[in-house]
């Protein structure tokens, strides 16, 4: 059973323009790797391999005396069935290319024109490239939860995470939700669930996955994952690509690394169901 009540171990600023301003300057003394990682995918493409890119919103937002990130469940009608994850998605040229130039000539309030401190010391080609995949995040933010882009502000990106099984890049963009909206769920969204910040800094939410292929299986894979109840008192779990690019922005901006879990804790399991695609191939 995963745990219900925090200790807390970590602490930090709530206050809004602080709790903002931390992040924005952290993420701005990136060196994003935008520009290589798409120089991969050229030379790939050229030996016959094909990568998939795709942009995520991790959105930020203040609501009942803490902050929150926001998190998708996904539904029966996508391959990841269950499963927690930001909204994004798989980059649509002629649409994100579109709301890319809006972005930048300032038409959206996601940052007016060149802002300084998003694009201090970043050569043109990232700002290009982040921009890009802040377009894909922001579309598909809105497409399955039904996220209003005059409602966000644009606190800057940080490196991208790589699938190893499935040919995949994914390009991370962090926004504030401005003011409280009603969600409008795509049929490929089950729910949508708030994990609040002070959850993600205590060791005792963060437990060992072991996933099985299916429910007569005796092989499977260990991942760290983080266990935690929602508003109702309903656990999930969060873990895989998801997890990991949520423990790199903390590290990220607050130098936090995901806890060392000890031997004698519980060891959580999930079994994946038959449509299950990613990890597949790696639990044969």
């Amino acid at each position: 059973m995963c745990a219900v009540m925090p200790s807390h171990t970590f602490s930090y600023i709530k206050e809004t323009s602080s709790f903002l301003a931390t992040i924005k300057n952290a993420l701005a003394r990136q060196s994003l790797d935008f520009q290589q990682k798409l120089s991969f995918v050229s030379r790939e493409k050229e030996k016959g391999i094909h990568y998939y890119l795709a942009g995520v919103c991790i959105l930020l937002y203040y609501q009942n005396n803490d902050w929150h990130v926001l998190l998708i469940k996904r539904s029966a009608k996508v391959s990841q069935p269950g499963d927690l994850s930001f909204p994004g998605g798989i980059f649509s040229p002629w649409q994100d290319h579109l709301l890319k130039y809006m972005i930048s000539l300032g038409i959206t309030p996601l940052f007016k024109g060149k802002d300084s401190l998003l694009f201090k010391n970043m050569d043109h080609g990232t700002q290009r490239f982040m921009v890009r995949f802040l377009a894909t995040a922001v579309r598909e933010a809105w497409e399955e939860i039904g996220i209003n882009p005059f409602n966000l502000t644009y606190l800057g990106s940080f490196n991208s995470y790589t699938l190893n099984v499935f040919p995949s890049i994914i390009f991370p963009s962090v926004c504030h939700v401005k003011e409280k909206q009603l969600y409008r769920l795509s049929d490929e969204v089950a729910q949508v669930i708030p994990l609040p910040f002070s959850l993600l800094f205590d060791d005792s939410f963060y437990y060992r996955l072991h996933i099985y292929r299916n429910q007569d299986s005796d092989i499977s894979k260990e991942f760290p994952c983080l266990c935690f109840p929602d508003e109702r008192g309903e656990n999930h779990i969060l873990w895989g690509a998801t997890f990991f690019l949520l423990m790199t922005f903390l590290q990220t901006v607050y130098g936090f690394r995901t806890p060392e879990i000890h031997p004698d804790k519980e060891i959580l399991t999930k079994i994946l169901p038959p449509h299950y695609s990613t990890l597949t191939q790696e639990l044969s």
